[in-house]
């Protein structure tokens, strides 16, 4: 009798361990979902909450536009970006002619939620380029993109139109 009531001593106890131990798991996760939850809204809402002043850009600049997509070929695909070039950021050195910095162009660059188009837009500063702004994502960019007059590559010189055509190929 007394080694019965000793193993069920011993289960009620395991019992209770095993839920503390479940409850504590169950706080954490549900502590983890908030979080995640709470930063994909974040997320979502700071991209189509933040406005694209389109009027006020256009007012403020008589530069001509070039949308530079900094996302990868496969993001580009699945949501195009309509009248701009897709250039990756680790690529942009290599791909835009230094003429082009010379030029008054204004360069509105982005990505899928404005990280790396704010990586790429400090390699633009470097680069000389005195107008760019990180407009963060392609759905502003197609949002705005039609207010834009867009640059035209004729503004380039032969050279670096070949250039910057063969290299975006």
């Amino acid at each position: 009798m007394a080694k019965t009531q000793r193993i069920l001593r011993m289960l009620q106890l395991k019992n209770k361990f095993l839920n503390s131990l479940l409850n504590r798991a169950l706080k954490v996760f549900s502590m983890a979902l908030f979080a995640f939850l709470m930063f994909t809204l974040y997320q979502v809402i700071s991209n189509y909450i933040r406005p694209v002043e389109v009027d006020k850009d256009i007012a403020q600049s008589e530069a001509k536009v070039i949308g530079i997509d900094v996302r990868s070929g496969w993001e580009r695909n699945l949501n195009p970006a309509a009248g701009s070039i897709g250039i990756s950021r680790r690529q942009l050195r290599e791909i835009l002619p230094a003429e082009l910095a010379q030029k008054n162009v204004s360069i509105k660059i982005f990505c899928e939620a404005g990280p790396r188009a704010q990586q790429a837009k400090r390699v633009l500063k470097e680069m000389g380029f005195k107008d760019v702004e990180n407009i963060r994502t392609w759905r502003h960019w197609n949002k705005a993109s039609e207010h834009y007059e867009l640059f035209d590559l004729q503004g380039l010189s032969q050279n670096d139109q070949s250039i910057l055509l063969q290299r975006l190929q």
